[in-house]
């Protein structure tokens, strides 16, 4: 049994609750060096369940389902890492982040127009006056925004993936390129070293009150 602001959900809910999670993903673009920083957590909204003698917890209403959605992706981007910074600042990085943020786009207008089309089902449900085909028309609106709404999600996931993988690639040639100076650098420091200080093991230094000249110590 799942509670949810004190009501019991049954089994039902449950279900939708579990592939919910499966098929409503918010994968985030990579973030920059400009991006980093501590964030503080967004509180999640609280679901306000209307209940009465009549109800019955196993069969959820259009506006318990889109509330439930709103708290699942929510709390799902809270508990979610940040990815790693990407510092590569290079026309292969943008082209993969620029596609992250396109498919990322296209999930929130799809999110959007889902949730357009929710209201309008909702509106015409309540509505007495609304006719059969009305009804029909709106249903059908509304599962296919869903239908393109998890069709989204599926190539928001693929294409961040893709192109987190392509940012870190290009990330980890430019650490390379930034560690091979800085090893010379050492070697080059070691190889002074061991001039001024004959038998110097650079794996196995000694204090540096075993320098003897000024010389040596500066170079220590």
């Amino acid at each position: 049994m799942l509670e949810i602001d004190g009501v019991g959900m049954g089994v039902n809910w449950m279900r939708f609750l579990d592939e919910t999670l499966l098929n409503k993903p918010t994968p985030q673009p990579p973030q920059t060096q400009a991006q980093t920083g501590s964030q503080t957590p967004v509180m999640p909204p609280q679901i306000t369940v209307q209940v009465d003698a009549n109800s019955d917890p196993s069969k959820p209403t259009n506006e318990d389902i889109s509330a439930a959605n709103t708290l699942i992706q929510t709390l799902a981007g809270q508990y979610q890492p940040p990815p790693p910074d990407i510092t590569v600042d290079d026309p292969t990085t943008k082209a993969a982040q620029s596609a992250i943020q396109d498919s990322q786009t296209q999930y929130d207008n799809a999110v959007a127009n889902q949730q357009t089309r929710l209201n309008t089902l909702t509106n015409l449900q309540s509505d007495p006056t609304t006719s059969a085909a009305d009804l029909k028309n709106a249903q059908t609106d509304y599962n296919n925004a869903q239908t393109a709404t998890t069709k989204a999600g599926r190539e928001l996931e693929v294409t961040t993936d893709a192109g987190y993988m392509i940012a870190y690639a290009q990330q980890a040639d430019s650490d390379k390129g930034a560690i091979a100076p800085a090893q010379t650098a050492a070697d080059n420091a070691t190889t002074a070293l061991q001039k001024l200080m004959p038998g110097f093991d650079p794996k196995n230094p000694p204090p540096a009150s075993a320098c003897k000249t000024p010389e040596q110590l500066g170079a220590y």
